[in-house]
């Protein structure tokens, strides 16, 4: 048993998705690598192991970006940022991932996120929490999560079911590996 739809295996069966149900997602092959951004408010109005906090952000920043400075020229261009939905934040967001080496795309949340992902042939997103992730991968659309210590957060009884994900190159914690992979 799958959560959200399989094509691949008649021994598996996919399970209802209540989230998706009505939603049709698609993707373009040729398009574009999609990184999802999750960013932090400056204040928490609750606790959550696996969010990160502002304090955090440039940090993460940095970290995909070593991710971004070692993929192949051809895909970098080929490559957006899709900012946080954070109004208040927006432009110290800008600020933060604007490179002048890079040269990245940056795409604002008025962008319709179903366009957004049918430009799409890759999606990575940086939060464990992330729905998103949840919709996309149960659609068959090409999704990775790209997180910075997330053992860090994970309860023990389920690190063997992350580390499969992981063998089975869904979530990556290492730049140099995830640049090699795509």
């Amino acid at each position: 048993i799958a959560w959200g739809k399989n094509k691949t295996s008649k021994k598996v069966s996919g399970l209802f998705n209540f989230k998706t149900q009505f939603k049709k997602y698609d993707h373009n092959t040729e398009g574009k690598i999609n990184i999802v951004q999750y960013s932090p408010t400056s204040y928490l109005r609750f606790c959550n192991s696996g969010m990160l906090h502002f304090s955090q952000f440039k940090n993460n920043v940095k970290f995909q970006k070593r991710f971004l400075q070692n993929l192949n020229k051809k895909l970098l261009k080929k490559t957006k940022i899709r900012l946080s939905h954070s109004q208040h934040l927006k432009n110290y967001e800008r600020e933060t991932w604007h490179d002048d080496i890079l040269k990245l795309e940056l795409e604002g949340r008025k962008v319709p996120i179903k366009k957004s992902i049918e430009e799409s042939r890759l999606l990575i997103y940086n939060d464990l929490t992330s729905t998103l992730f949840l919709e996309t991968i149960s659609s068959n659309i090409p999704s990775i999560l790209f997180l910075q210590n997330y053992k860090n957060y994970i309860d023990k009884k389920y690190k063997a079911f992350f580390l499969q994900l992981e063998k089975a190159g869904i979530i990556y914690d290492n730049p140099l590996k995830l640049s090699k992979f795509i």
